[in-house]
């Protein structure tokens, strides 16, 4: 997803009824200050991690997200 659009699928994501219980855990490139995490969080995203991460790391996320739904 081009840079500053990832915020805008996750807005769309939680406006749509069929989509909006989807647990959504970014993965960027991109290195974020703390205030840009906190928007993005508190927009609905369950987890951010940074590019590059371990296989582990990922598995993990996904894992603890899923079972909460």
């Amino acid at each position: 997803i081009p840079v500053g659009q990832g915020g805008d699928v996750l807005k769309t994501l939680q406006s749509k009824a069929e989509t909006d219980q989807i647990p959504v855990i970014i993965l960027t490139g991109l290195e974020m200050d703390a205030l840009e995490k906190a928007r993005l969080l508190k927009q609905g995203a369950k987890q951010i991690i940074i590019k590059p991460y371990k296989e582990a790391e990922l598995l993990s996320a996904i894992q603890t997200h899923l079972l909460k739904i």
